[in-house]
């Protein structure tokens, strides 16, 4: 099991090994500087006894007196100089450091705010659909009503969906994924299983090709969260006939895990797909269908946090194709 470590360990360990290195190098150039003004003044001292022989005089001795005096001066302008500059740079720093950690402070602010609305609105919402989904299953329909709680139970599920994104995203931006061997096929299996009444309305067909001892190194909340939008994505598409979505995973050659995940919709445009994982952008082809723009957007950010890949390439048909890149767990097969 690894997790990443605490931004706020690296910016304490950056300020103090900037502040460190600083204050080294202000030291050593006082130093030199300081070296280079005595032997500056020993040269002309020895030029004095040239100049003047080992006799002593009025004159030799002013001008010795003098060179001490222009010394002591570069000693004292030297010093000063290079305390005030690391005082100066210790303030600056401090300032700096303080500051970026009130930021800090008004971001974990903001992240509590936003995990507490988001983790407290799942729950009701999650009573809401299921209270909706047995009312459509006991009562008979009148006047439409069963279709009215199918369409009220779909923007649960997608509001819900999208609570769930923020905090994940929440999540890795706290430098939070537990990485750890994932069986891929349970996690498949168990997005499956959510999406059971999606696929049901939309009458989708689900084939998955996945060995049930291939194991992946990753965050379970995340990928999970990845691999369902991209699946999510791929039953909304529209199918001219029966619909349906083929996962499959195998090794690569380097020995990682390559997923890809397929349907038999309208595909996705080669202009859309240099686009398609950017953030709030929606392909022209499916403007039609609600949506937030986020899914891939989030699913590329989270793959890439697993070391991984994720993008289009051409399938055996015209629909659109995904492929997943994803590190081999260290136990393997």
């Amino acid at each position: 099991m690894k997790a990443f470590p605490k931004t706020s360990d690296y910016s304490r360990a950056i300020f103090i090994g900037i502040t460190l290195l600083i204050l080294s190098q202000v030291t050593w150039w006082t130093f030199v500087f300081l070296k280079n003004v005595d032997e500056k003044a020993n040269l002309e001292l020895r030029h004095l006894e040239f100049k003047y022989g080992e006799a002593s005089s009025v004159e030799k001795r002013v001008e010795a007196d003098q060179i001490h005096q222009a010394a002591s001066r570069s000693h004292f302008m030297f010093l000063s100089e290079s305390v005030f500059f690391a005082l100066l740079t210790c303030v600056g720093l401090y300032v700096l450091f303080s500051m970026y950690r009130r930021d800090q402070r008004i971001r974990r602010q903001q992240r509590q705010f936003i995990e507490m609305v988001s983790h407290e609105s799942k729950t009701p919402l999650t009573a809401l659909k299921l209270r909706l989904e047995s009312i459509a299953e006991t009562y008979e329909d009148r006047d439409g009503l069963k279709g009215q709680i199918s369409l009220a139970v779909t923007e649960i599920r997608r509001l819900s969906g999208v609570l769930q994104k923020v905090l994940d995203w929440d999540r890795m931006e706290r430098h939070e994924l537990i990485f750890e061997p994932i069986v891929l096929r349970e996690a498949i299996d168990r997005i499956m299983h959510r999406l059971g009444p999606l696929l049901e309305q939309r009458q989708v067909v689900v084939e998955i090709n996945v060995s049930s001892g291939l194991l992946v190194q990753a965050d379970e909340m995340t990928l999970s969260s990845s691999l369902q939008s991209v699946i999510e994505n791929a039953v909304l598409y529209p199918a001219e006939v029966l619909k349906w979505i083929r996962v499959d995973a195998d090794l690569d050659s380097r020995g990682r895990v390559r997923l890809l995940i397929e349907d038999n919709g309208e595909g996705i445009s080669q202009a859309d797909r240099s686009r398609i994982f950017d953030r709030f952008y929606r392909g022209r082809s499916i403007s039609a269908i609600s949506g937030t723009g986020l899914g891939l957007y989030l699913a590329k950010l989270f793959i890439s946090a697993h070391r991984g890949s994720i993008q289009v390439v051409d399938g055996k048909g015209k629909g659109a194709c995904f492929e997943i890149i994803l590190p081999c767990a260290p136990e393997g097969l």
